[in-house]
């Protein structure tokens, strides 16, 4: 799914769900042997305004948290393979500013994990980004969030890159690199949307360069 199962999407209050659109993409998958990719349970730019415009202390947030992730991964429990459990948490290498941030702290992140987990200890819990493809600030702050993470025992399996990518300036070298330190750690590493774009004139040069690097 791009968009259905996101929280803005499927819950217009709290305890209230409509998952058509999502069973409806569940069953297609299963009917044509698919493997499911959920995404995504925790993103900013898709939370309902019931949660954005809410007033919760730290408490009462971290149960909304739990009881919307455990929802959701419960009832799929078994079908979808794939979790983003977090998407795009990062701006930079700082967290981003985020409603969960303000009303939990850093740790709205690993208790996300470890909800989805217990609602399905089966399933396969990615942390999703842009830009964090090749080595950078970003990258560092991911990476480090990951490692911190399976030091502690919490819930992540893999990181989904979303390489969103630009001619000419895509370094798979760098990317590699990245890939490698993260598969070192013992991490699933997922190209998850994927596209190379050039803007200007193309000549067939160009068109040539990007059908090598995809």
């Amino acid at each position: 799914p791009e968009h259905e199962a996101k929280f803005c999407m499927i819950s217009t209050a709290r305890g209230e769900y409509d998952f058509s659109n999502v069973d409806e993409l569940v069953e297609f998958a299963e009917e044509n042997n698919m493997t499911i990719h959920g995404h995504t349970l925790i993103w900013h730019s898709c939370s309902p305004d019931w949660v954005e415009n809410a007033d919760f202390d730290r408490d009462e947030a971290i149960e909304v948290l739990r009881e919307h992730i455990t929802t959701v991964v419960e009832r799929y429990k078994g079908r979808i393979k794939y979790w983003d459990v977090v998407n795009e948490a990062f701006d930079g290498a700082q967290l981003r500013d985020t409603a969960w941030l303000r009303m939990i702290g850093p740790d709205y992140i690993e208790l996300a994990y470890q909800f989805a987990h217990e609602a399905d200890p089966d399933a396969i819990l990615l942390y999703n980004d842009y830009g964090a493809e090749p080595m950078n600030a970003k990258s560092n702050a991911v990476y480090a969030m990951a490692q911190d993470f399976l030091e502690r025992g919490i819930p992540i399996h893999g990181i989904g890159m979303q390489s969103h990518f630009d001619l000419p300036s895509l370094n798979t070298t760098s990317i590699a690199e990245n890939v490698q330190r993260l598969n070192d750690l013992g991490l699933e590493v997922q190209f998850t949307e994927v596209d190379i774009k050039y803007v200007g004139e193309t000549t067939d040069e160009i068109l040539r360069q990007q059908a090598r690097e995809y």
